[in-house]
Order: C-alpha cells, then sequence, then structure tokens
C-alpha cells in the first residue's frame, strides 16, 4: 500500500469527510492512536497484512481482479491491489 491508499483508509476508518479534508490536514498519528493505541506505520502494516483476506473482484472493464478494502455504500474500493493467487 502507497501511503495515498493508506490516508484513504485512514480517512474511512476514521470518518473523515472530504469536506474536513478540505478545511485541514488530519494529524493522523495522534488519531489513530486515540482510536487503536497503534501509529500511522503500524496501521499500514496491519492493514498489508489484512489485505490478502479481501475478496478477489474482476474488473468489468479490463477484465483484472483486484483486492481491497471497499466502500459498501459507495460500491467502490478505499484502496486495491492487483489480486496474487498465491498470498503468503
Amino acid at each position: 500500500m502507497d501511503y495515498l491508499d493508506t490516508c484513504e483508509l485512514m480517512n474511512a476508518v476514521l470518518g473523515i469527510t472530504d469536506e474536513q479534508l478540505d478545511d485541514e490536514d488530519p494529524e493522523y498519528d495522534q488519531l489513530i492512536f486515540e482510536k487503536f493505541g497503534i501509529d500511522e506505520e503500524q496501521f499500514k502494516y496491519i492493514a498489508e497484512s489484512l489485505m490478502k483476506f479481501t475478496i478477489a473482484i474482476e474488473s468489468p472493464l479490463t477484465k483484472i481482479k483486484y483486492q481491497g478494502f471497499v466502500d459498501v455504500e459507495a460500491q467502490t474500493f478505499i484502496c486495491k491491489q492487483e489480486y496474487k493467487s498465491n498470498h503468503k
């Protein structure tokens, strides 16, 4: 996961809206620590470790399979990666 994907996932987990992002940059380390007792790097490591347990979905346009964390209501990925069937 790159930095932008990590930020998108933190925004979703913390309930940070696009409007709030327009006003100021969130203090992710502080907010993640307050919610989970971990820092931003630990959050990223956990998210990357859990990514392999997300469902794979094939893109109807490209036929490439992706997996990632989703926003169920918006029916879109929050962050994704190309699916690799041999995750370890």
